[in-house]
């Protein structure tokens, strides 16, 4: 309760002045072995040219054929190894791991919509703020701006709701008077009782708009809108994620 007395005295202050306005080191290479190799080779043939031909045919004969059935040369091929479309394919150097599928994801924000509309020029325009998405809603307070060429005709809360904030009463029947406000306006909502809480889609407030005169087709006159995440929360008085979708008015 401490949190909503705390936005009410918020409320009452903001209104009043809305009112007014990674290297490898290299490795031994063929060729430093090949001259190695080269070089012990060469020294062994100068000493055995002194030896007799004798000792060389014996030297000779020590050469050690292959036996039969043996294999000098190791099988580089080898049977490749089933791999699953996961792992990596050494052999082509590739890797075909397939994305997991995944469910889209599901947006679990607030949404605050302001209606895009189409209006002729010398004409009036609805444009309905609404809640989507909604879960649990015990207070709102949005900062509402329009094109300063619109005029703002009426605007009307949802009924049932609770708390709202209006212009003086100085209309016909002692009605708000909306005309005489002027963006930007800050447009509240707030329940004492949380049985009353907003737990469903909702449209929030219609804003009447009246069209410039001088309005010409493929105008576009937008209305935005701010909202402070404190003043934004739930019964347990439990901040509400958010996302705000402008919109306005188009002429046609």
């Amino acid at each position: 309760m401490k949190r909503i007395a705390a936005v009410l005295i918020l409320w009452a202050i903001a209104f009043s002045a809305f009112s007014c306005v990674r290297e490898t080191p290299p490795a031994v290479s063929e060729e430093t072995s090949a001259e190695t190799a080269g070089t012990a080779a060469t020294e062994t043939e100068a000493e055995t040219a002194k030896e007799t031909d004798t000792e060389n045919e014996n030297a000779g004969s020590t050469e050690t054929e292959p036996e039969t059935g043996t294999e000098t040369e190791t099988d580089t091929e080898t049977t490749p190894e089933v791999t699953t479309a996961a792992e990596t394919e050494t052999a082509a150097g590739t890797e075909t791991t397939e994305a997991p599928e995944t469910a889209p994801e599901k947006n679990e924000k607030l949404n605050i919509k302001i209606e895009t509309v189409t209006a002729r020029a010398e004409s009036t325009a609805d444009v309905r703020i609404s809640f989507e998405n909604v879960t649990e809603l015990m207070s709102a307070a949005l900062v509402v701006k329009w094109d300063g060429r619109l005029k703002l005709k009426d605007a009307k809360y949802a009924p049932g709701g609770g708390m709202t904030s209006v212009p003086e009463k100085t209309g016909e029947n002692g009605e708000p008077d909306w005309s005489k406000v002027k963006p930007p306006f800050m447009f509240n909502w707030l329940t004492l009782n949380p049985a009353r809480a907003l737990t469903a889609d909702t449209v929030f407030v219609t804003l009447t708009f009246e069209v410039p005169d001088g309005a010409k087709t493929g105008d576009t006159y937008a209305v935005t809108a701010t909202a402070d995440p404190d003043n934004t929360f739930d019964t347990n008085e439990k901040n509400v994620d958010f996302v705000i979708i402008n919109g306005g008015i188009n002429v046609r």
